[in-house]
């Protein structure tokens, strides 16, 4: 079974559709190992795999026939949902503006007591 793609070592050369289910979960099971990931129920693994799918659909298509000049691959949140990452991403820029606030505050202090 071929994995990778041989001009730019990412996921795959080869049009979506191709792999049998075996190979996508045998695939998958690569891939949580290497990133570590453990699921708690059989349901939350079949619904990561399904997610897991579509990502790898979309990466394939564009490895296959999207822009030459870079190549779409697997990462540690290709079992995420989209709603997720978009709650990470919403935390983390609440973070960084909450920090921005108090460090703003701090300085203004800090100058008020000199």
């Amino acid at each position: 079974m071929a994995l990778l793609c041989k001009k730019s070592k990412s996921v795959s050369c080869y049009p979506s559709g191709l792999r049998t289910d075996d190979e996508l979960k045998t695939l998958f099971q690569e891939w949580a190992i290497k990133q570590g990931k453990f699921y708690n129920t059989l349901e939350e693994k079949e619904g990561r795999l399904q997610i897991f799918r579509f990502r790898l659909r979309r990466i394939e298509q564009h490895n296959f026939t999207g822009d030459p000049l870079w190549r779409s691959g697997l990462n540690k949140f290709s079992e995420t949902a989209e709603g997720t990452l978009s709650v990470k991403r919403m935390k983390k820029s609440l973070e960084t503006f909450l920090s921005e606030i108090l460090m703003k505050k701090k300085k203004k202090l800090m100058t008020m007591m000199i």
